[in-house]
């Protein structure tokens, strides 16, 4: 390797490396479970995403039920590290399914997670009416399938955006 070679390869890395330590990186790791979901905090996950009951993509497979989500919030919170934990309610609701949504969703904004994972823009305006100061991070892959990404990007104005590999 001659110099020039190494001073790009060296320049490039520097760029990378400055890049990704201003960047606040969060290892999200999904709890399938109570027991995973400790398993997941052992092996250094800053946070954590559970299904909500009925709610999500998942809801056949869920082993959680709205008291063992509040016992995970409990759980994650008795933690003395900065650790999060995030619900997950990504269906695209039939009109049927809204009316029940917004009730569950009523009690799971009291159990007071750190955000609200969501894909249905629908259901996410109406979250947005109702409970103004819950988070809602952009699940990017979602946002982008439907066409809507920019449009919420640019009129919610986003903290956080979610990239994901399902």
């Amino acid at each position: 390797m001659n110099s020039l070679t190494f001073s790009l390869y060296f320049s490039r890395n520097l760029f990378l490396y400055d890049f990704i330590m201003s960047k606040k990186l969060e290892l999200l790791m999904p709890a399938w479970d109570f027991e995973k979901l400790k398993f997941a905090f052992a092996y250094w996950a800053d946070a954590v995403y559970v299904w909500a009951p009925m709610f999500s993509l998942r809801a056949r497979t869920n082993r959680f039920t709205l008291d063992t989500l509040q016992e995970s919030v409990d759980y994650v919170r008795s933690l003395w590290t900065d650790k999060k934990i995030y619900f997950t309610a990504n269906i695209y609701a039939h009109n049927i399914k809204i009316k029940p949504f917004m009730a569950q969703f009523k009690k799971m904004v009291d159990m007071k997670p750190d955000a609200f994972i969501m894909a249905d823009p629908g259901l996410i305006n109406l979250v947005r009416k109702e409970f103004p100061d819950v988070e809602i991070p952009l699940c990017s892959s979602k946002q982008y399938e439907l066409g809507t990404g920019p449009i919420l990007e640019r009129n919610r104005n986003q903290k956080n955006y979610l990239e994901s590999w399902d």
